[in-house]
């Protein structure tokens, strides 16, 4: 029995008005601006409508310094993160999804092909508009995955007016043949109703790039005629055109020889241009940059502000650039979920929720010194093989290539000309602290807490109630322990706190 459905007054809805709510609104079929027996919509950009040569247009934009330069960054930025798959829930099933779609991306999608390649070809999406790649699968034995993943090229790709995917075929060159869902991948820029095909950004620097090219050539012509002197040769007036002529020819070779036989009745003057600006072609090829980089990055730093740039526009630029490197990254994520959805819907079915793309960078541990590895150990354990790796340390092979823990520890004494008993803990010598012997237990510690805090303590006293300063402490201290220096102060120091904090910890049992 089918629920109760009521109106916005709360009177039950007529089976009229029901039937009205599931209609369309505004299909393409009915929009004045279309013609109805078009099954597929031409791509709406105008640049490449009027120029019909899309490809070769993108190539020629991709071969220009400056756009290479900026495509480079963004791929750059894009690799800067680890791509992965986080499971859709936390159960054995969702686990089971993840590691299927991870075994998915231990394949490489082609041969001689790898993950970071098809990544990057699902982020051009951002510069060509869109990308599709299709995925026949293996489904000979289980568990059902893509036997391939190939970019389709874009030439190939048509879409209708209800955003389907087209594939055009020699037996359907015009409207295309129809693709299921679960072979293809499809990566869209921007897409809109009336754009399907996505706002491709190579598209929004064709003309800033063919005013550069211009640019360039009126460019090289001014540099040619004004980058050099002007050779300005002077006869008296009158001479006839033999002569004028045959010194003409001796200036145009000076170019070439820098040298030249004249008339003792001729002379010549050298004209320089003075010039305090830019030539306007070099302005024009910097705006044309700086166009192609709003495009592109979002940001113009480098070819706008130049060197007159400061860290408040730097930093904005900068946060500008990421808020988009992330928007992309979430549109390449959201083609390849798709590809976790039918892998999981294929091998577990479809009521388990699949995995989601991530992306995450790998970040440097905050651990910048040996005291930090120690106090970081008094809370936590540690792994060897992390510490190992932290301080780049590999692991000795043999007896003979190990030095024993401790043997290394630096000796009291100016010049560490000090015993080596004394570092394993015995008995101190004039007024040197000792170090702690940590090691040997809390029990045998209480004859030794007090004979290495008890000076500094009282000292510490004294200088609080003279109201003194870190400064005069810090003399007293070398004054206290002449024979030590800074650095072993310091650690023993911390040891004397560390076995304090032991002994009360002791104490309060």
């Amino acid at each position: 029995m089918s629920a109760l459905i009521l109106d916005r007054t709360g009177q039950p809805m007529s089976r009229a008005m029901s039937q009205s709510l599931s209609r369309e609104v505004a299909p393409s079929t009915t929009d004045p601006n279309f013609y109805g027996a078009l099954e597929i919509l031409p791509n709406p950009d105008e640049v490449l409508r009027k120029l019909g040569v899309r490809d070769q247009v993108f190539r020629s934009i991709l071969a220009d310094a400056h756009v290479m330069g900026e495509v480079r960054s963004l791929r750059g930025n894009l690799f800067s993160y680890n791509f992965d798959v986080t499971p859709g829930q936390s159960d054995e099933r969702g686990l089971e999804a993840q590691r299927l779609c991870r075994e998915a991306m231990k394949r490489p999608p082609m041969p001689f092909t790898t993950w970071d390649d098809l990544i990057w070809t699902a982020y051009s999406a951002v510069l060509h508009g869109h990308t599709v790649c299709e995925t026949p699968w293996q489904v000979e034995n289980t568990p059902w995955l893509p036997r391939m993943i190939r970019e389709i090229p874009r030439r190939r790709i048509r879409f209708t007016p209800e955003h389907e995917l087209r594939i055009l075929s020699r037996d359907s060159m015009v409207n295309g043949d129809a693709v299921e869902p679960a072979q293809a991948l499809v990566w869209r820029h921007m897409p809109s109703r009336d754009n399907p095909y996505g706002e491709a950004l190579l598209s929004r620097c064709f003309w800033p790039s063919v005013f550069k090219r211009g640019g360039f050539r009126y460019f090289v012509k001014f540099c040619e005629k004004y980058g050099i002197p002007w050779a300005v040769g002077k006869v008296p007036n009158p001479t006839d055109n033999k002569v004028r002529t045959r010194l003409l020819g001796s200036l145009r070779r000076m170019i070439e020889d820098a040298v030249a036989v004249l008339d003792d009745d001729n002379s010549i003057e050298l004209i320089e241009r003075k010039a305090g600006v830019n030539p306007v072609q070099q302005d024009l090829i910097n705006l044309c940059n700086s166009e192609m980089s709003k495009a592109l990055t979002s940001q113009t730093q480098n070819t706008e502000v130049q060197d007159k740039g400061s860290r408040a526009v730097a930093q904005s630029h900068g946060e500008r650039q990421a808020t988009t490197n992330t928007a992309d990254r979430r549109m390449v994520s959201a083609g390849f979920d798709c590809l976790w959805a039918w892998i999981t819907q294929f091998n577990l079915g479809p009521d388990v929720m699949p995995p989601r793309s991530s992306w995450s960078r790998e970040r440097t541990t905050a651990i910048t010194s040996v005291a930090e590895l120690r106090d970081l150990n008094e809370m936590i354990d540690l792994s060897e093989q992390w510490v190992r790796k932290l301080v780049k340390a590999p692991k000795p092979e043999t007896d003979e290539d190990t030095i024993k823990r401790g043997t290394l520890r630096p000796q009291p004494g100016a010049g560490g000309d000090r015993p080596a008993e004394f570092a394993r803990g015995d008995a101190p010598r004039g007024n040197e602290i000792p170090a702690p012997a940590i090691d040997r237990g809390v029990a045998e510690m209480d004859g030794d807490i007090d004979q290495m805090i008890e000076p500094i303590a009282q000292l510490v006293a004294q200088y609080s109630r003279d109201g003194r300063t870190l400064e005069d402490l810090e003399a007293a201290l070398l004054d206290l322990y002449p024979n030590i220096d800074d650095a072993a102060l310091a650690r023993h120091l911390g040891d004397a706190m560390a076995a304090g904090y032991l002994y009360g910890m002791e104490r309060a049992r």
